[in-house]
């Protein structure tokens, strides 16, 4: 939705889509674990199905397209008129970001993990 149209057609897009919008960050949201991470557990199979690398909590791939999706719900409330959301996303994206970074670095292997 964040690439969808230019312009003024875009701003009237959001607008309307904006409660759709919202609805789907708030099941997002309701995904997340301590740590604000979205979960991999409890509502299907998630991204790992089966195998040695269960349980997993969570994945970077899933984390990260969950952190990426703030930053472009916060655009898309400044687009739809809504500041005071988007100034909350977007502090909300600027604090995940980095937590993300330490929760899957481990530097003596330098490579990354799940959780």
């Amino acid at each position: 939705m964040n690439d969808y149209g230019r312009g003024e057609r875009r701003h009237r897009v959001c607008k309307e889509k904006w409660s759709s919008l919202w609805k789907a960050y708030e099941f997002l949201r309701s995904t997340y674990d301590e740590h604000g991470f979205p979960k991999n557990a409890g509502i299907g199979h998630g991204w790992v199905e089966g195998g040695p690398l269960l349980p997993v909590k969570t994945e970077l791939y899933q984390t990260g397209l969950g952190i990426e999706a703030l930053r472009a719900l916060a655009n898309l409330a400044h687009l739809a008129g809504k500041e005071d959301v988007s100034n909350e996303l977007s502090r909300s994206f600027e604090k995940q970001k980095p937590l993300m970074n330490e929760a899957f670095w481990i530097a003596r292997r330098k490579g990354l993990r799940s959780l």
